[in-house]
């Protein structure tokens, strides 16, 4: 992923959006729901949780990985934001 502009230190980039559920559910999920689906979206969070962003989302479930260089170096973190 490439941006024509600098981003500057701690500047929101972009958000995550899907349902959070339990990393056991996901996987129930990949295993029936989500059998036949080339593509899966899904970030996973401490604490056993995951992000399913499968049938929903905005830009961020395209970029899984896509801002790290390394997995040693990233260029970004996450922050997690519970809305609702």
């Amino acid at each position: 992923m490439r941006t024509k502009l600098p981003i500057k230190m701690g500047e929101f980039i972009l958000e995550y959006v899907g349902e959070v559920v339990s990393d056991k559910e996901f996987k129930e999920r990949m295993a029936s729901r989500y059998m036949r689906d080339t593509h899966h979206y899904c970030l996973h969070l401490d604490g056993g949780l995951v992000i399913d962003g499968h049938r929903m989302g905005g830009d961020g479930k395209q970029t899984n990985g896509a801002f790290c260089h390394s997995p040693t170096s990233p260029n970004h973190t996450s922050h997690n934001l519970a809305l609702g």
